[in-house]
């Protein structure tokens, strides 16, 4: 689990020095688990102090401490014949400071949410309904789920995990704003709006939902509320930095300097092929040419298959794109089409067709934008396994996971 890591140096007052990452890789042979130990974004400053005589030094990173130990002799010292004395800082002479970061303390996650649905989701197709219980029932999308959960936890060293869940996977207020919302998942032949299950999926959510509290996970949702917007709520209202888990690009529009996405949607190779991409904010204006803040404004105008979101006709991601990084979020965009003097990327065609679709455009910005809920502030989510969690996963035919599970987050 150790990181090479291409820093540069600036040395303050003192032997203390900030590091300033350029590139940080994980070497092949180190297991997948310990990517977050040295998860450090492009850009990424971190405050490495006193280095001690045999070469290590205490970093602060993200709020925890870390232990980093040079490969060769300690910073301080060889950086010191080389001082660039015009810029007033120094710089680790080549080979760059590979050093081996090892935790020296909890790495302080507040919270990872789950968005359970998408990860039983994921789980359930990923793995084969040959893995079954007493029973003879398939309950692949438990393992998975609880395997998911118990290596996020273990790469990212969460505090605390809260399954945060569809209540109300189609709340009737998104509906009247946007009939054709989610309308591809409703099942046929039906006058209700139950969502369409794979038959061997229902009963292991019921599985999930039962068991996950006896593992010390709460399970938190409720009536009008989807995941997304239970996961919202907790973004904003929890303290330090906070962890969310989804394959659902809406949640792209939460991520800040606080709150990270781990993106379990896409391809592997779309992923780098990991099990997820860590989506921070520069990340996230890399892949997809926003700030996270106005990754909403993006779907609104392109569209999202996905939630029945129509977008504005002739408008595809790269304008779209073109437009937010121009003008900022819809309403920004509505004022600037309706300026006659506003110049590219609002051509004549983009304008009439932003100027059409404008009730639209609002409507839809209602049904996406997400938006803390202030009963998320005081409700809690700290839970204790119970007694006999183990037990009642062995019944189901998850024992050796949940076991796996039970010891990375106790």
């Amino acid at each position: 689990g150790t990181a090479q890591v291409a820093a540069a140096a600036l040395v303050a007052a003192g032997a203390t020095a900030a590091w300033h990452v350029r590139r940080a890789r994980q070497p092949r042979s180190a297991p997948a688990a310990s990517n977050a130990d040295v998860n450090l974004d492009i850009g990424q400053t971190v405050t490495v102090g006193a280095w001690r005589e045999d070469g290590t030094a205490q970093v602060s990173y993200r709020g925890a401490t870390w232990q980093v130990r040079h490969a060769g002799p300690a910073p301080a010292e060889a950086a010191a014949s080389r001082a660039e004395k015009s810029t007033g800082c120094m710089r680790q002479p080549y080979p760059a400071p590979a050093a081996a970061a090892v935790r020296a303390g909890p790495w302080v996650v507040a919270a990872l949410l789950l968005d359970s649905a998408s990860l039983y989701y994921r789980a359930y197709f990923a793995l084969p309904e040959t893995i079954v219980g007493p029973d003879g029932a398939p309950v692949n999308a438990v393992r998975g789920f609880l395997e998911t959960v118990g290596a996020l936890v273990r790469d990212r060293g969460s505090q605390r995990v809260v399954a945060c869940w569809d209540d109300d996977w189609r709340p009737q207020w998104r509906v009247d704003l946007l009939p054709s919302y989610k309308t591809h998942r409703l099942l046929e032949d039906s006058d209700t709006d139950e969502e369409e299950v794979p038959d061997t999926l229902g009963p292991q959510v019921d599985i999930l939902r039962d068991l996950l509290p006896r593992l010390g996970i709460p399970v938190i949702g409720d009536e009008g509320f989807e995941a997304d917007d239970v996961i919202a709520g907790f973004a904003h209202h929890l303290r330090g930095p906070v962890d969310i888990a989804s394959g659902d690009r809406d949640l792209v529009q939460l991520v800040d300097d606080r709150v990270t996405l781990l993106y379990t949607g896409g391809t592997s190779a779309s992923r780098g092929g990991k099990p997820w991409q860590v989506l921070t904010p520069a990340s996230t204006e890399e892949r997809f040419g926003v700030a996270p803040r106005l990754y909403a404004d993006l779907a609104i105008l392109r569209g999202d298959p996905s939630d029945g979101l129509p977008g504005v006709r002739g408008i595809g991601e790269k304008t779209a794109a073109a437009l937010v990084s121009a003008f900022g979020d819809v309403e920004a965009i509505i004022a600037a089409a309706g300026d006659p003097g506003t110049g590219k990327p609002m051509t004549p065609a983009v304008r009439d067709r932003i100027l059409q679709a404008q009730d639209d455009i609002r409507r839809a910005e209602q049904v996406v934008r997400l938006r803390p809920d202030p009963r998320w502030e005081s409700h809690p989510v700290d839970a204790a396994a119970a007694a006999d969690a183990i037990d009642v996963a062995e019944s189901y035919g998850v024992g050796p996971a949940a076991r796996r599970l039970l010891d990375i987050i106790t």
